[in-house]
């Protein structure tokens, strides 16, 4: 699948206007900033295909590409993975999500 890039501009501390890549995460929808002195790669998601950020525990455990559930009005979202209500609420790893009671564990 495609990855959307779009761009941020800022100046920077030194009065220098700078501009950098970005894209969505795949699962999330947060935007990352691509730096370029990164040398390792990017993550990608097996399922999906999509880059993934890498700030949230979330994004990396199972497929929740919450742009793909705002297609189908959030109809399927149990095919999604339990994972999307912590996501939709800001949460980013699995015990911030149970701890709020939106992440069940058997």
């Amino acid at each position: 699948m495609a990855t959307k890039f779009g761009v941020l501009e800022f100046t920077n501390a030194f009065g220098k206007q700078e501009t950098l890549p970005t894209y969505c995460c795949g699962h999330c929808s947060d935007v990352v900033v691509m730096r370029p002195d990164r040398i390792r790669e990017r993550k990608h998601c097996t399922h999906c295909g999509k880059l993934i950020c890498e700030k949230k525990e979330l994004c990396q455990i199972d497929c929740t590409p919450i742009h793909s559930l705002a297609k189908d009005h959030f109809e399927g979202a149990g095919k999604w993975g339990k994972y999307v209500p912590a996501l939709m609420a800001g949460c980013s790893t699995v015990d911030e999500g149970v701890a709020k009671g939106l992440i069940i564990v058997p």
